[in-house]
């Protein structure tokens, strides 16, 4: 099983491996409190909780733009794909093996990367950490 975390300052990129499957899948934590500024979070023992930097809650700016308009859409869309190209620029700098995996392999998932690569899958399970 696939599980291999590796940290950047306060940011922490965490590999796994989904059981049963030759995925292995890529996310970008930082610091958060239980109820903190993320919508998706979990928990390192001996460190705290730690939320995914692709679903930060929404600053006040955009939140205070007008529901439904399609100037909050754009915005809320921008600001958004700004978290998904932060998470995915420091994943593939802290696993640099990601940029010898054939691209059809690699998927972007909103802030997560996933690659479905059997070789790859395999050899990351060799890393110990």
């Amino acid at each position: 099983m696939i599980n291999i975390t590796r940290s950047k300052g306060d940011k922490k990129v965490m590999v796994n491996g989904i059981y049963g499957t030759k995925y292995t899948v890529f996310k970008v934590y930082e610091p958060t409190t239980l109820m903190g500024h993320h919508s998706a979070i979990t928990h390192i023992d001996n460190e705290g909780w730690y939320g995914d930097i692709a679903s930060r809650r929404l600053p006040a700016y955009l939140e205070s733009l007008s529901a439904y308009s399609e100037e909050r859409r754009k915005a809320v869309n921008s600001w958004r794909e700004a978290q998904y190209m932060e998470a995915k620029e420091l994943i593939f700098e802290m696993f640099p093996e990601l940029n010898e995996v054939e691209n059809k392999y690699i998927n972007f998932w909103y802030g997560s990367i996933e690659v479905s690569d059997p070789e790859f899958h395999k050899n990351m399970e060799g890393i110990k950490v």
